[in-house]
């Protein structure tokens, strides 16, 4: 329930973050019931924008499904997450009042490591595009205008 106990209902429609035993998912409940348009277009939207990663791992002893953490703070509406396993991070396409980024939250803790704008508006939305990790640890992600890349500063 991404940490608000409040709800008795949640769903996630990406895929889910998998490494070792641990499993990730975000959350896509949209902030209304009804809407008339588009739902990948509405959770872009600030006010309705979805938030909550959650992070769970298979214990194998008791063959349960544990939480590890809950990061609330976090939109991460559309995008498909992918996680480095040298960095111990997972990377996402996160979004706030109108303002795309990408987003780092550590893999053990789920702390907000560092977040990037890379855009504003409706053509920036990742629209379920998978979020990627290429040569020299820059980070790629479709959007509705095409695609943008995040690379360290010379």
């Amino acid at each position: 329930q991404f940490g608000d106990t409040g709800t008795d209902s949640s769903f996630s429609e990406q895929s889910v973050l998998v490494r070792g035993y641990g499993a990730l998912v975000v959350n896509n409940e949209l902030g209304i019931e009804d809407f008339s348009f588009n739902p990948v277009i509405a959770s872009g939207l600030g006010f309705i924008a979805p938030k909550g990663v959650e992070r769970f791992e298979w214990n194998p002893s008791t063959r349960l499904l544990e939480q590890v953490w809950v990061n609330e703070g976090v939109s991460i509406p559309n995008g498909i997450p992918t996680m480095s396993q040298k960095s111990n991070m997972m990377y996402g396409v996160s979004h706030g009042l109108g303002t795309w980024t990408f987003i780092a939250l550590d893999w053990t803790t789920g702390e907000r490591i560092f977040e990037k704008r890379f855009g504003i508006g409706l053509l920036f939305n990742s629209a379920y595009a998978g979020t990627e990790i290429g040569p020299f640890g820059q980070l790629y992600t479709g959007v509705l205008d095409g695609m943008v890349r995040m690379k360290e500063k010379n």
